[in-house]
């Protein structure tokens, strides 16, 4: 909302400020940080632990104190956070983000699914208006996927790294989609087949064929099973 008002040219304020994007903190800042604050209040925590914990935020700020506060509070007082404690921090934060992050899922078009799905599961950052890109994750026509982008930036899902990078900046939200892929959350489950999908079926007009994609052309419309009974 704040950089509409900046950015938007229909906004009064817009161009009015410079809009600066803070990057991820250096490792070895950060660490010498993380570790100067747990040794303040009577824990400590491992190199290895440190280097397990930026290993996941890459050093993005907010990212980086929620994993080490939930790593800290995981710690007896006295003792030492391990790369075990880290892990044990990551999986707590996903179960409490979870019911965020579904209702966050449930607010999505299908192709706005699909897009940051494919993204949580790329390696690196992506440009998912190319051809590959689209035809790999079934994102449609490059219009199609271009919106479907637009309305990501909008709600700040994701954010542009590089020229035609993208990336999902919510380290949590990306572990949560590559542990819970969109495939498997049903919200809906198919009356002809009986199988469980997210989007709405398609129905063939001149035969019982049917897709649980939006796109019947992509691939999944098949006839339905003989029997449910």
């Amino acid at each position: 909302l704040l950089r509409r008002v900046f950015t938007d040219a229909n906004q009064p304020l817009y161009n009015s400020a410079k809009v600066m994007a803070l990057g991820p903190i250096v490792p070895e800042v950060f660490a010498a940080f993380i570790t100067a604050r747990y040794s303040a209040s009577g824990k400590t925590i491992t190199p290895d632990a440190t280097t397990a914990l930026l290993g996941y935020t890459n050093g993005h700020p907010h990212d980086t104190q929620k994993l080490a506060s939930f790593t800290w509070a995981l710690v007896p007082d006295g003792a030492a956070a391990t790369p075990e404690t880290v892990e044990a921090a990551v999986g707590q934060i996903l179960e409490t983000d979870t019911a965020r992050y579904t209702e966050l899922w449930n607010s999505l078009a299908t192709n706005q699914r699909r897009l940051l799905e494919a993204l949580a599961r790329a390696d690196r950052p992506a440009n998912p208006l190319t051809d590959a890109f689209r035809r790999a994750h079934r994102l449609g026509t490059y219009a199609s996927a271009d919106r479907a982008l637009d309305a990501l930036f909008e709600r700040g899902y994701v954010e542009r790294v590089e020229r035609d990078a993208v990336v999902i900046p919510d380290v949590f939200l990306r572990l949560w989609l590559q542990e819970e892929p969109a495939t498997s959350i049903v919200s809906l489950v198919c009356g002809t087949c009986g199988e469980g999908f997210a989007v709405p079926v398609w129905h063939c007009p001149d035969c019982d064929h049917h897709s649980h994609q939006d796109d019947p052309e992509g691939g999944n419309c098949h006839r339905p099973r003989p029997s449910l009974a």
